[in-house]
């Protein structure tokens, strides 16, 4: 039996941001990655209400999350204060946190910027290009996606940019005729992630000080495929940079099922693993 869905909007900082809530119990906030749509999480969502709150959210500026006003720059620091006042607007004064991808950066942001709102949090596979020791190569890759996205041609530069960090495009059923609205606001999340939100966080760099002194427990993760894609112990370069942000931190690394996006490709097995991650929860 699903769970039932609540939903709702935060007003914070010049927009108005879209939650899904579900279950009952000790609070789980899922941060989504690229494309900044929360429903991704909705089927390992449904399966971790069974005993926990679990709380979804559209990301500032994506899908049902308008900012009000002009356009402001993109802030990885805004986005962790947005994380923050979807706990406390749901009535819980911290959870504990997950973020996946670039989820992940703002989970690292969050337990930098607002210690007292998180619980615990778990980074999955954070793609922090300035950790990586060949970092040069990357950077000037991403430089040319962005680029290529400034020509006019995002899409094109998304299909680059999915080559490399070795998963499919997400397919379309070619049997269903195409929604023009559903069409225009893909299109827009694409183009938002890869000329606004991209070009951030390729860039970012936590702040390493704080994660180490911070008493908040944190866990990085990489999947078990990521870590093994160019070979037995030649990990995909973002496992890679999700090692080094470990080694920096000197917090603990733990080995997920699957690959970047296990979550939607493996729900069963991945919600084992992120329970076994989580605090446990008593009756």
């Amino acid at each position: 039996m699903e769970p039932k869905v609540a939903r709702g909007i935060v007003e914070i900082d010049g927009a108005d941001i879209y939650y899904e809530r579900r279950g009952e119990g000790p609070a789980l906030l899922m941060i989504a990655g690229g494309w900044g749509d929360g429903t991704s999480y909705g089927p390992v969502a449904d399966m971790l209400a069974s005993d926990r709150t679990v709380l979804t959210y559209h990301r500032r500026g994506n899908t049902r999350s308008p900012e009000r006003g002009p356009r402001r720059q993109f802030s990885v620091l805004r986005q962790a204060a947005d994380a923050a006042a979807v706990i406390t607007a749901n009535g819980f004064p911290s959870a504990s946190v997950f973020g996946s991808s670039s989820g992940a950066l703002i989970a690292l942001e969050l337990v930098a910027a607002f210690p007292d709102v998180v619980d615990r949090a778990i980074a999955h596979e954070a793609p922090i290009i300035t950790a990586l020791p060949d970092r040069g190569e990357f950077l000037d890759w991403y430089d040319h996606l962005y680029a290529v996205s400034l020509q006019g041609e995002p899409q094109r530069a998304q299909t680059e940019f999915f080559g490399r960090l070795g998963l499919d495009m997400p397919a379309r059923d070619s049997t269903e005729e195409p929604d023009a609205t559903a069409l225009r606001e893909h299109r827009r999340g694409i183009e938002r992630f890869m000329l606004e939100e991209m070009p951030v966080f390729t860039y970012y760099r936590p702040d390493y000080p704080r994660l180490k002194m911070s008493d908040t427990p944190l866990t990085l993760a990489a999947g078990r495929d990521s870590l093994d894609l160019h070979g037995p112990g030649k990990p995909v370069f973002y496992a890679h940079a999700t090692q080094r942000v470990a080694e920096i931190t000197g917090k603990e690394l733990v080995e997920f099922p699957g690959n970047h996006l296990s979550y939607a490709a493996i729900p069963q097995a991945f919600v084992e693993t992120l329970r076994s991650a989580l605090p446990a929860v008593h009756a």
